[in-house]
Protein backbone atom coordinates (compact mmCIF):
# COMPACT_ATOMS: atom_id res chain seq x y z
CA UNK A 1 0.00 0.00 0.00
CA UNK A 2 2.78 2.41 0.93
CA UNK A 3 4.65 1.62 -2.26
CA UNK A 4 1.65 2.24 -4.47
CA UNK A 5 0.72 5.51 -2.80
CA UNK A 6 4.23 6.87 -3.17
CA UNK A 7 4.50 5.65 -6.75
CA UNK A 8 1.36 7.57 -7.57
CA UNK A 9 2.77 10.69 -5.97
CA UNK A 10 5.76 10.35 -8.27
CA UNK A 11 3.56 9.94 -11.32
CA UNK A 12 1.57 13.03 -10.36
CA UNK A 13 4.73 15.09 -10.03
CA UNK A 14 5.84 14.12 -13.55
CA UNK A 15 2.53 14.61 -15.34
CA UNK A 16 4.08 16.54 -18.19
CA UNK A 17 7.80 15.87 -17.87
CA UNK A 18 7.34 12.14 -17.43
CA UNK A 19 5.11 11.62 -20.44
CA UNK A 20 6.70 14.15 -22.76
CA UNK A 21 8.41 12.94 -25.88
CA UNK A 22 10.10 14.59 -28.80
CA UNK A 23 7.76 16.15 -31.31
CA UNK A 24 7.75 14.32 -34.65
CA UNK A 25 9.87 15.85 -37.38
CA UNK A 26 8.09 17.17 -40.47
CA UNK A 27 7.73 14.72 -43.32
CA UNK A 28 9.77 15.09 -46.50
CA UNK A 29 7.05 17.27 -48.01
CA UNK A 30 6.99 19.42 -44.86
CA UNK A 31 3.33 18.51 -44.36
CA UNK A 32 2.48 16.50 -41.28
CA UNK A 33 -0.17 13.82 -41.27
CA UNK A 34 -3.13 14.39 -38.90
CA UNK A 35 -1.57 11.97 -36.39
CA UNK A 36 1.83 13.66 -36.57
CA UNK A 37 0.23 17.07 -36.11
CA UNK A 38 -1.71 15.88 -33.07
CA UNK A 39 1.33 14.23 -31.50
CA UNK A 40 3.19 17.52 -32.01
CA UNK A 41 0.41 19.41 -30.23
CA UNK A 42 0.48 16.87 -27.41
CA UNK A 43 4.26 17.02 -26.93
CA UNK A 44 4.23 20.83 -26.85
CA UNK A 45 1.16 21.18 -24.60
CA UNK A 46 1.80 23.12 -21.42
CA UNK A 47 -1.64 23.14 -19.81
CA UNK A 48 -4.46 20.71 -19.13
CA UNK A 49 -6.67 22.70 -21.51
CA UNK A 50 -4.17 22.15 -24.32
CA UNK A 51 -3.86 18.48 -23.42
CA UNK A 52 -7.66 18.15 -23.49
CA UNK A 53 -7.71 19.43 -27.06
CA UNK A 54 -5.24 16.75 -28.12
CA UNK A 55 -7.33 14.10 -26.35
CA UNK A 56 -10.31 15.11 -28.46
CA UNK A 57 -8.21 14.95 -31.63
CA UNK A 58 -6.77 11.53 -30.78
CA UNK A 59 -10.25 10.21 -30.04
CA UNK A 60 -11.49 11.41 -33.45
CA UNK A 61 -8.47 9.89 -35.17
CA UNK A 62 -9.12 6.56 -33.48
CA UNK A 63 -12.53 6.53 -35.18
CA UNK A 64 -11.14 7.33 -38.63
CA UNK A 65 -7.89 5.31 -38.50
CA UNK A 66 -9.48 2.11 -37.25
CA UNK A 67 -6.60 -0.18 -38.30
CA UNK A 68 -3.89 1.95 -36.65
CA UNK A 69 -3.32 1.33 -32.92
CA UNK A 70 -1.51 4.60 -32.24
CA UNK A 71 -4.50 7.02 -32.20
CA UNK A 72 -6.35 4.91 -29.62
CA UNK A 73 -3.08 4.43 -27.69
CA UNK A 74 -2.61 8.19 -27.41
CA UNK A 75 -6.30 8.75 -26.65
CA UNK A 76 -5.90 6.37 -23.71
CA UNK A 77 -2.56 7.84 -22.64
CA UNK A 78 -3.80 11.43 -22.66
CA UNK A 79 -6.97 10.60 -20.72
CA UNK A 80 -4.81 8.78 -18.17
CA UNK A 81 -2.51 11.79 -17.89
CA UNK A 82 -5.46 14.09 -17.27
CA UNK A 83 -6.87 11.67 -14.69
CA UNK A 84 -3.68 11.96 -12.64
CA UNK A 85 -4.18 15.72 -12.38
CA UNK A 86 -7.95 15.66 -11.79
CA UNK A 87 -8.92 16.23 -8.15
CA UNK A 88 -12.63 15.46 -8.51
CA UNK A 89 -12.82 11.70 -7.95
CA UNK A 90 -15.92 11.18 -10.08
CA UNK A 91 -14.34 13.06 -12.98
CA UNK A 92 -11.10 11.12 -12.46
CA UNK A 93 -12.93 7.81 -12.81
CA UNK A 94 -14.82 9.11 -15.85
CA UNK A 95 -11.53 9.97 -17.55
CA UNK A 96 -10.18 6.54 -16.69
CA UNK A 97 -13.30 4.90 -18.09
CA UNK A 98 -12.43 6.58 -21.39
CA UNK A 99 -8.79 5.60 -21.03
CA UNK A 100 -9.85 2.01 -20.41
CA UNK A 101 -12.09 2.00 -23.48
CA UNK A 102 -9.31 3.22 -25.75
CA UNK A 103 -6.82 0.86 -24.10
CA UNK A 104 -9.09 -2.07 -24.94
CA UNK A 105 -9.33 -0.85 -28.52
CA UNK A 106 -5.53 -0.57 -28.66
CA UNK A 107 -5.00 -4.01 -27.17
CA UNK A 108 -7.24 -5.58 -29.82
CA UNK A 109 -5.24 -3.94 -32.60
CA UNK A 110 -1.85 -4.53 -30.96
CA UNK A 111 -2.24 -7.49 -28.57
CA UNK A 112 1.45 -8.26 -28.00
CA UNK A 113 3.18 -4.93 -27.49
CA UNK A 114 5.02 -3.88 -24.35
CA UNK A 115 3.97 -0.26 -24.85
CA UNK A 116 0.34 -1.32 -24.48
CA UNK A 117 1.15 -3.21 -21.27
CA UNK A 118 2.92 -0.15 -19.83
CA UNK A 119 -0.17 1.88 -20.73
CA UNK A 120 -2.39 -0.63 -18.90
CA UNK A 121 -0.19 -0.41 -15.81
CA UNK A 122 -0.42 3.38 -15.75
CA UNK A 123 -4.22 3.27 -16.03
CA UNK A 124 -4.30 0.87 -13.07
CA UNK A 125 -2.02 3.19 -11.08
CA UNK A 126 -4.38 6.07 -11.78
CA UNK A 127 -7.37 3.99 -10.70
CA UNK A 128 -5.74 3.45 -7.32
CA UNK A 129 -5.55 7.19 -6.66
CA UNK A 130 -9.36 7.38 -6.51
CA UNK A 131 -9.49 5.22 -3.36
CA UNK A 132 -6.09 3.76 -2.40
CA UNK A 133 -7.36 1.85 0.65
CA UNK A 134 -9.95 -0.08 -1.33
CA UNK A 135 -8.29 -0.28 -4.72
CA UNK A 136 -4.62 -0.94 -4.13
CA UNK A 137 -4.95 -4.75 -4.09
CA UNK A 138 -7.03 -5.15 -7.27
CA UNK A 139 -5.25 -2.57 -9.36
CA UNK A 140 -1.86 -3.18 -7.81
CA UNK A 141 -2.08 -6.73 -9.13
CA UNK A 142 -2.85 -5.35 -12.60
CA UNK A 143 0.24 -3.14 -12.40
CA UNK A 144 2.43 -6.10 -11.47
CA UNK A 145 0.85 -8.38 -14.09
CA UNK A 146 1.21 -5.80 -16.86
CA UNK A 147 4.85 -5.21 -15.93
CA UNK A 148 5.60 -8.93 -16.11
CA UNK A 149 3.97 -9.16 -19.54
CA UNK A 150 5.79 -6.06 -20.79
CA UNK A 151 9.14 -7.33 -19.54
CA UNK A 152 8.57 -10.69 -21.23
CA UNK A 153 7.68 -9.00 -24.52
CA UNK A 154 10.65 -6.64 -24.56
CA UNK A 155 12.95 -6.20 -21.55
CA UNK A 156 15.06 -3.75 -23.58
CA UNK A 157 12.31 -1.15 -23.90
CA UNK A 158 13.35 1.77 -21.65
CA UNK A 159 9.76 2.43 -20.50
CA UNK A 160 9.44 -1.17 -19.32
CA UNK A 161 12.66 -0.85 -17.32
CA UNK A 162 11.54 2.56 -16.05
CA UNK A 163 8.30 1.09 -14.72
CA UNK A 164 10.27 -1.70 -13.03
CA UNK A 165 12.66 0.82 -11.43
CA UNK A 166 9.76 2.97 -10.32
CA UNK A 167 8.05 0.03 -8.61
CA UNK A 168 11.22 -1.05 -6.84
CA UNK A 169 12.06 2.52 -5.79
CA UNK A 170 8.82 2.77 -3.83
CA UNK A 171 8.77 -0.75 -2.46
CA UNK A 172 9.93 -0.73 1.19
CA UNK A 173 13.29 -2.36 1.84
CA UNK A 174 11.67 -5.04 4.00
CA UNK A 175 9.73 -6.14 0.91
CA UNK A 176 12.74 -6.24 -1.39
CA UNK A 177 12.70 -2.68 -2.70
CA UNK A 178 14.36 0.63 -1.94
CA UNK A 179 16.63 3.14 -3.64
CA UNK A 180 19.72 0.92 -3.56
CA UNK A 181 18.01 -1.72 -5.68
CA UNK A 182 16.22 0.79 -7.91
CA UNK A 183 19.38 2.76 -8.74
CA UNK A 184 21.03 0.26 -11.12
CA UNK A 185 17.70 -0.41 -12.83
CA UNK A 186 16.93 3.24 -13.50
CA UNK A 187 20.48 3.62 -14.81
CA UNK A 188 19.76 0.71 -17.13
CA UNK A 189 16.61 2.48 -18.30
CA UNK A 190 18.56 5.64 -19.10
CA UNK A 191 21.15 3.61 -21.00
CA UNK A 192 18.33 2.06 -23.01
CA UNK A 193 16.91 5.50 -23.77
CA UNK A 194 20.24 6.50 -25.33
CA UNK A 195 20.01 3.76 -27.94
CA UNK A 196 16.23 3.43 -28.22
CA UNK A 197 14.82 4.19 -31.66
CA UNK A 198 11.02 4.36 -31.97
CA UNK A 199 9.56 2.64 -35.01
CA UNK A 200 8.46 6.02 -36.35
CA UNK A 201 8.25 9.66 -35.32
CA UNK A 202 4.80 9.07 -33.81
CA UNK A 203 5.55 5.89 -31.87
CA UNK A 204 5.94 6.19 -28.07
CA UNK A 205 9.23 7.73 -26.95
CA UNK A 206 8.28 9.32 -23.61
CA UNK A 207 9.84 8.64 -20.20
CA UNK A 208 13.45 9.78 -20.31
CA UNK A 209 12.83 12.89 -18.20
CA UNK A 210 10.97 10.79 -15.65
CA UNK A 211 13.88 8.33 -15.47
CA UNK A 212 16.28 11.22 -14.86
CA UNK A 213 14.13 12.49 -12.00
CA UNK A 214 14.03 9.03 -10.40
CA UNK A 215 17.82 8.77 -10.79
CA UNK A 216 18.26 12.08 -8.98
CA UNK A 217 15.89 10.95 -6.24
CA UNK A 218 17.84 7.70 -5.82
CA UNK A 219 21.17 9.51 -5.71
CA UNK A 220 19.85 12.09 -3.25
CA UNK A 221 18.46 9.41 -0.93
CA UNK A 222 21.66 7.35 -1.16
CA UNK A 223 23.79 10.46 -0.47
CA UNK A 224 21.68 11.35 2.57
CA UNK A 225 21.84 7.87 4.08
CA UNK A 226 25.62 7.58 3.65
CA UNK A 227 26.42 10.85 5.46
Amino acid sequence: MKRITLTLALLLSFTFAGLAQQAPQPTAKAAQTPLEATVTKFTTARSIAEVQLTANDFERLSLSETSNWLPSYYASLVNTLMAFTEKDLAKKDALLDKAEKFYEQTAKLEPKNEEVEVLHANIANARITVDPNKRWKKYGEIVESSLRKAEKLNPNNPRVTLLKAQNIFYTPKEYGGGTDKALPIVKESLAQFKTFQPASSVHPSWGQDQAKQILLACQKTTSTTTK
